[in-house]
């Protein structure tokens, strides 16, 4: 953990910092800054720049919350603000590059600044309209009917908190699951309404469970936090093993994470998880970081994963498919094995989508029918 936050906060600082310089030079020429006026626009964007550190460190300090919540959106949103501003701009300092008389040239800083301000604005509304994506699998293992709502990455956090777990509540209520499944990173440090957060997602029951994996969020918030959370809520975390119910047999493995963070040396394959299980029960496998062991053979017959966010952000969805085969949806492997890939419930971050969804996904597990080969 230690050797996390040497490495992660210099460079994250880095480019951070690297940003908000960037977007002084590009201002300072726009508007002529000099002397005093020079010197408000620096204060301001160091008081922009410092809601992040601010929110880090008043996020499990209770007395604080409202401090570590103001911070966070206003910091995020800033966030998003001033990466869409940067981008803009250097699309608009290459068109003048090759076309230096351009009409708008004189204004270029400012409507990128302006366009970043409202893809942020939308970004906002984007990451609170949920999706409820739909999917249905048939599989000679199961004996009847079961529903699975497949929750990822909701990141409760100072700016995610009991909104969040109203709406995972409401879409519980209206598509009624048996099982409801988390595929980690279910917190971030200090959640907003904590208290509330827990009341409410203890109270959602379906009747067959809820179960969660660790994600590399869980380690980075510190183990014993996150167990406890998930104690509080109601969700059995699976760690490096599995449980029967009915004619399901439920795994979920820890995210990497754990070797370099958490308290194990190890991670069990895929057969590991499932070794010794009937043959004839239909496996679910809950991982985190959607990488498949033995794809011909896969040792489960249902993979639930997130992590990928499918970028959370464009650009950055360009570029999941690059790190990760299978980076967002529902993939059939086999006949008798498919993988579906989450793009999240939450935000990490900046509370934003632009050019993605956050979703709750639904899954039917089916019977074969009567006729299927």
């Amino acid at each position: 953990m230690v050797l996390f936050y040497l490495l992660f906060l210099p460079l994250f600082s880095a480019i951070y910092f690297s940003g908000h310089w960037i977007f002084y030079k590009i201002w300072q020429s726009q508007l002529h800054l000099i002397g005093s006026n020079r010197y408000f626009f620096i204060i301001a964007l160091a008081l922009m720049g410092s809601g992040l550190f601010i929110t880090s460190v008043t996020a499990r300090i209770d007395q604080l919350q409202a401090l570590s919540q103001l911070s966070g959106v206003v910091s995020y949103f800033w966030l998003t603000v001033l990466l869409y501003t940067l981008l803009i701009s250097g699309v608009f300092k290459i068109i003048l590059f090759f076309i230096p008389d351009i009409p708008f040239g004189a204004y270029a800083t400012s409507i990128a600044t302006v366009l970043g301000i409202i893809i942020s604005i939308s970004g906002v509304f984007r990451a609170n309209a949920i999706t409820v994506p739909h999917h249905a699998i048939y599989s000679s293992k199961i004996k009847k009917p079961v529903r699975i709502m497949h929750i990822s990455d909701v990141h409760f956090s100072p700016v995610i908190g009991s909104e969040m777990a109203r709406k995972i509540q409401e879409i519980y209520k209206k598509y009624q699951p048996d099982i409801i499944i988390s595929s980690g990173d279910l917190l971030d440090s200090g959640i907003s309404d904590r208290k509330i957060v827990t009341e409410i997602l203890d109270s959602i029951r379906p009747p067959m469970g809820k179960y969660a994996c660790t994600g590399n969020h869980e380690f980075i918030s510190g183990i014993d936090y996150s167990t406890k959370f998930h104690e509080e809520t109601g969700f059995n975390l699976l760690r490096n093993s599995s449980v029967t119910i009915d004619n399901f047999v439920i795994a979920g493995v820890d995210d990497p994470s754990a070797l370099r963070m958490g308290d194990i040396k190890s991670i069990p394959s895929d057969s590991e998880l499932f070794s010794g299980k009937p043959d004839d029960k239909f496996r679910i496998l809950i991982k985190h970081q959607p990488f498949i062991m033995n794809e011909k053979k896969p040792a489960f017959n249902l993979q639930l994963s997130g992590h990928t966010h499918n970028g959370q952000l464009f650009p950055f969805s360009l570029f999941t498919s690059l790190i990760f085969k299978y980076d967002y949806g529902f993939y059939e492997l086999t006949n008798e094995a498919s993988v579906v890939v989450s793009s999240g419930t939450g935000t990490w971050g900046p509370y934003s989508r632009v050019g993605t969804a956050p979703e709750i996904i639904i899954i039917d597990l089916l019977p074969s029918p009567p006729n299927a080969n």
